[in-house]
């Protein structure tokens, strides 16, 4: 080796080596934090998109309805709503939940039935996702949850509508509103 040439220490090695771990553990961790709270959005729009969704078909349907009659129990659920066009169609419109889905089934004339999911992940609890009607309003709460741990989201919203109806009925206890 010539004298003038230099070279590597150790230290200089081991040095080199500890910056590059450092800025590799940055990259590889804002890499993680970017994923992290890309799902964690993509969750919140979806749960979003399934609660205004169903308040979209809830609202087109109980503007329209003639009749609603709500479940006495907690939740409410099902929700039934008929009416009849100029035509005399006659509709029949049930909301219902199905394991995690809320369900729209809608009847023209008794002939088969249509069935959409309205929504999905929907939490069943009777205080997450009911329906009630109250001072002449139909109140319609729906929680919704996508995901879970940190890249999930839940979405409550609370839907209040003045429906048409002539008549409000609550299944269960026979009582007319």
């Amino acid at each position: 080796m010539i004298k003038a040439q230099g070279g590597v220490t150790l230290v200089e090695l081991m040095v080199g080596i500890a910056i590059t771990g450092a800025i590799g553990g940055v990259i590889v961790m804002t890499i993680i934090q970017l994923d992290t709270v890309g799902s964690s959005n993509t969750n919140r729009i979806v749960s979003v998109n399934y609660v205004q969704n169903a308040g979209y078909w809830i609202q087109v349907d109980t503007k329209v309805a003639q009749t609603i009659e709500l479940d006495a129990g907690d939740s409410g659920l099902p929700l039934i709503l008929n009416w009849v066009d100029w035509d005399n169609t006659e509709h029949q419109v049930s909301y219902s939940l199905d394991g995690d889905k809320l369900q729209r089934i809608q009847s023209i004339n008794s002939g088969s039935p249509n069935v959409l999911v309205v929504a999905q992940s929907v939490d069943a609890e009777p205080d997450l996702t009911n329906c009630e009607f109250v001072d002449g309003m139909l109140n319609f709460t729906l929680t919704t949850t996508e995901g879970s741990g940190t890249r999930g989201n839940t979405e409550t919203r609370v839907f209040s509508f003045k429906p048409r109806a002539e008549l409000v009925v609550l299944k269960g206890n026979g009582e007319e509103v």
